[in-house]
């Protein structure tokens, strides 16, 4: 196992995807810098804090871990280095692990330089100081964490069962957009209001008279129903991609969200490992 991981790592490093992912996190925690110094200078009158800016990058890494990872397993059966390391005597679940260890090392990569790039903003006074506490902020990288070793485990079982690499890649790039989508789903299902009060409007037209209208109120036929929005709710702490748009914005920091994340991870994990212990490789 040691071997493999080794031999693993060295590939990581050598991958020119993950290191153009580096330079495209890189380029976007920079670019999201520079937007706030540019506010900060054109507008010193408004205090901008980047404190939103924290949890952002999380999100990035999901979409470039996918291209990524799509590349990285997709290539090794496309050359038949699953099948060589099989043949030297590693076992089925220890290239499994040996790959979820990497990915999620490059996922954690990813996401520490976005840390980075933000806190050298702050340090070097591009950027306004964080009003959050710094107890508050090393929670939210801890928890964020999970989050991105998650999106790994998530991918890994789409790259290890397609066989594919061109077939993997587009899957993982697809997966990672659908939880984007099934996360603003879940945001707007949650945020719809019971019922919709009534509101009155008053319109100037062009000749310049007034005119009222209104609209009466009532039930919100969008509102979740009890059990679906038990769902929702369950969603929302179990999937990765939630639990970063659930942080950015509303700034709900529970230590025990790590727990869905590695629940999710364990899971999947093993589900993935048993179905790929019986997968035949051709």
């Amino acid at each position: 196992m040691t071997k493999l991981l080794k031999a693993d790592f060295a590939r990581l490093f050598k991958n020119k995807v993950f290191r153009l992912g580096v330079i495209v996190q890189t380029l976007l925690a920079v670019d999201a810098v520079y937007a706030k110094y540019i506010y900060r200078r054109d507008f010193p009158e408004e205090h901008i804090v980047p404190d939103g800016l924290i949890l952002a990058g999380a999100e990035f890494v999901g979409i470039i871990i996918s291209v990524f990872m799509g590349s990285f397993i997709g290539n090794d059966y496309k050359c038949g280095t699953i099948r060589n390391k099989l043949a030297i005597g590693h076992s089925r679940l220890a290239i499994y692990f040996s790959n979820l260890i990497v990915c999620s090392a490059a996922s954690l990569i990813l996401h520490f330089i976005w840390f980075a790039v933000l806190f050298f903003g702050e340090g070097t006074g591009l950027t306004n100081k964080f009003e959050t506490p710094a107890s508050e902020i090393a929670k939210m990288i801890f928890i964020s964490s999970f989050d991105v070793i998650a999106f790994a485990a998530i991918f890994l079982v789409v790259c290890m069962l397609v066989s594919s690499k061109s077939a993997s890649s587009v899957a993982a790039v697809l997966m990672s957009f659908a939880m984007i989508m099934i996360a603003l789903t879940i945001e707007y299902k949650l945020n719809q209001p019971a019922y919709y009060p009534d509101e009155t409007y008053i319109t100037v037209d062009e000749n310049g008279e007034t005119r009222e209208e209104h609209y009466e109120g009532g039930v919100n036929d969008d509102y979740p129903t009890e059990t679906e929005r038990k769902i929702y709710e369950f969603l929302n702490l179990l999937l990765p991609q939630n639990q970063i748009r659930d942080s950015i914005y509303r700034a709900k920091q529970n230590m025990y969200l790590p727990l869905y994340s590695l629940s999710l991870t364990a899971v999947l994990t093993t589900a993935g490992a048993a179905v790929f212990n019986r997968k035949d490789l051709k």
